[in-house]
């Protein structure tokens, strides 16, 4: 899914490139909007690298505490099996990474990593980024379109 989504991205601004900004170029103040668009697909292609590459936290075990043990002294739900480590009151295994997420939120398949304690922060920053990219997108086309419309000559 990350290289779909860079595929997806890439599309998008290169058809921006060819189709709205020749446009835009073309007059004095909405020259802006290309320059906005730009630095936002830079920032969401560098916020899911490293949404992508960030720790959401991992539990990790101590090697010096017996499993086994832990079972006859703990409560078992708050034991992790697969892990073989005691949880946190909001931690959860994640069946794709195969590893238990302090405070876990889900796991996101357009980054290919969980979503918790770690970096939650640069993921919200990441949906926030791209939610901007694709609103100036959608106005930069309809400028693109105002703009086109004026220059057409009349029948």
């Amino acid at each position: 899914m990350l290289q779909i989504f860079f595929l997806l991205m890439g599309l998008s601004f290169f058809g921006l490139e060819f189709t709205v900004f020749p446009v835009l170029r073309t007059q004095p103040l909405l020259k802006y909007f290309e320059r906005c668009s730009e630095v936002l697909f830079g920032l969401c292609l560098l916020l899911c690298l490293v949404v992508a590459a960030s720790d959401p936290g991992y539990l990790v075990r101590d090697e010096k505490m017996d499993f086994l043990t832990l079972l006859d002294t703990m409560n078992p739900t708050s034991l992790c099996p697969d892990c073989r480590l005691i949880k946190t009151p909001r931690s959860r295994h994640c069946y794709f990474c195969l590893r238990c997420v302090d405070r876990f939120d889900h796991h996101c398949p357009w980054v290919n990593n969980c979503v918790g304690k770690g970096n939650f922060a640069q993921f919200y920053s990441f949906v926030v980024c791209q939610s901007l990219y694709l609103v100036a997108v959608v106005v930069q086309i309809c400028l693109g379109k105002s703009a086109n419309l004026k220059r057409l000559p009349l029948c």
